[in-house]
């Protein structure tokens, strides 16, 4: 009989279900198993006791970090500075090595093209810059905001994290399901209508 996904994920689900019950893995005998929840032995992994569940980081911390509100604050003047056709120096080294291109390939350039105001070539190098570029303003600006706007602006996020944590991972993820569609689209030969 060949391996289909479906019989391999029952017969991991069945092995898993299985394994013994880790002491202190506040699991009881019969309820959900997870992942995390096996031994570590029973992945290959050494054991260093159990550790506590953590938190997920709040979406404020996420983007209003210092690295995030400075490098968008540096960022912002140089794709202004540059030609909005790039600098004519490859900047992707996945770009250079396999000749498709990453996720984030052409954004420096939307980026560029965005703000000389180039909309139709901004969108074909990179069609989330109009979704980044007022995300890297806000965060560029949060540099300069008064300590009463940034607390308030911090408030607002942390009332409303899981929306806004929600709205986070599906910008992520679309992002790279389209990086991943570009790159098999690439690798065809067959152009998405957006320039690499």
């Amino acid at each position: 009989m060949p391996l289909t996904w479906p019989t391999l994920v029952r017969t991991l689900l069945a092995i898993l279900q299985s394994l013994p019950t880790p002491p202190g893995s506040g699991l009881r005998e019969g309820s959900e198993r997870t992942v995390s929840a096996l031994p570590a032995a029973a992945v290959g992994l050494p054991s260093y006791g159990t550790r506590p569940a953590v938190a997920p980081i709040p979406v404020f911390r996420l983007l209003f970090n210092p690295f995030c509100t400075w490098g968008a604050l540096l960022l912002l003047p140089l794709a202004a500075l540059l030609p909005s056709g790039g600098a004519g120096i490859p900047v992707c080294l996945f770009h250079s090595l396999t000749g498709l291109p990453c996720p984030g390939c052409g954004l420096t350039r939307a980026f560029s093209s965005l703000l000389h105001g180039q909309v139709g070539a901004a969108f074909a190098y990179h069609p989330f810059v109009f979704l980044l570029l007022p995300l890297f303003a806000i965060m560029a600006a949060y540099n300069f905001f008064p300590a009463g706007a940034r607390q308030g602006l911090e408030e607002f996020l942390r009332a409303h994290d899981r929306g806004f944590r929600l709205g986070y991972h599906a910008v992520i993820y679309a992002f790279v399901v389209f990086g991943v569609l570009r790159m098999l689209a690439g690798a065809a030969g067959v152009g998405l209508g957006i320039q690499i």
